[in-house]
């Protein structure tokens, strides 16, 4: 039984992953599949904001498993459209500034605006996630969650962020609460639909050994 749905922002590296479902599907598709099923079965939302939708459909990142399942939950009425905050890029940039300036050692000059441009491109996640009550980003970036989890430390509204990222069992780091198997993944939006609230530790947190 659903108790609860939350509104979640569903990167379009799951959307990718998910590919066609064709057999034999690979271990990234069904588990990218198997996440955009959980949502679906338990209840849950769907965000889609312009920016989202873009990316998702305009550029065409997400193939036919991932299209047919969004034509699925907008039948069921489970997208939500939220404004998104204003100036939060600009925060996050400005921090992606002194970050990567930070990081002058390790990143050489010529790489820097590719590197920007990288932390740019997924700030619509966290736009659109900011925009519901339960800020819910699922995606399979591990370094832009690392650099988001660092902007927490000056961007308060980041704080609220539960960022989960998919991955497979062979790369799940036990330390990493956030990382999460498609069969846990599962597990976890069922149990959020029956009321079971994200704990702390899958927030965007400022590490001080991963942050410059």
């Amino acid at each position: 039984m659903v108790y609860y749905r939350a509104a979640i922002v569903v990167d379009t590296n799951i959307a990718h992953g998910a590919g066609n479902r064709r057999s034999p599907a690979s271990d990234e598709a069904l588990s990218s599949a198997a996440c955009l099923d959980a949502i679906y079965e338990a209840g849950h939302y769907f965000v889609e904001t312009p920016d989202v939708l873009r990316e998702w459909v305009g550029e065409g990142q997400a193939l036919n498993y991932a299209l047919q399942w969004r034509r699925q939950i907008l039948a069921a009425d489970r997208i939500l459209v939220p404004k998104p905050p204003a100036n939060l890029h600009n925060k996050i940039m400005a921090y992606a500034q002194r970050y990567v300036q930070r990081k002058r050692k390790e990143v050489r000059l010529v790489d820097r605006p590719a590197l920007l441009q990288e932390f740019a491109d997924d700030i619509f996640l966290l736009e659109a996630a900011s925009a519901t009550r339960d800020r819910i980003v699922i995606s399979r970036e591990r370094k832009i969650r690392e650099f988001f989890a660092c902007s927490s430390a000056e961007v308060m509204e980041l704080r609220q962020i539960v960022w989960l990222q998919l991955c497979e069992p062979e790369q799940k780091d036990p330390d990493k609460p956030w990382m999460l198997t498609g069969d846990e993944l599962t597990a976890w939006l069922h149990r959020l639909a029956e009321g079971v609230q994200p704990a702390g530790d899958l927030l965007l947190t400022y590490d001080q050994q991963l942050c410059p």
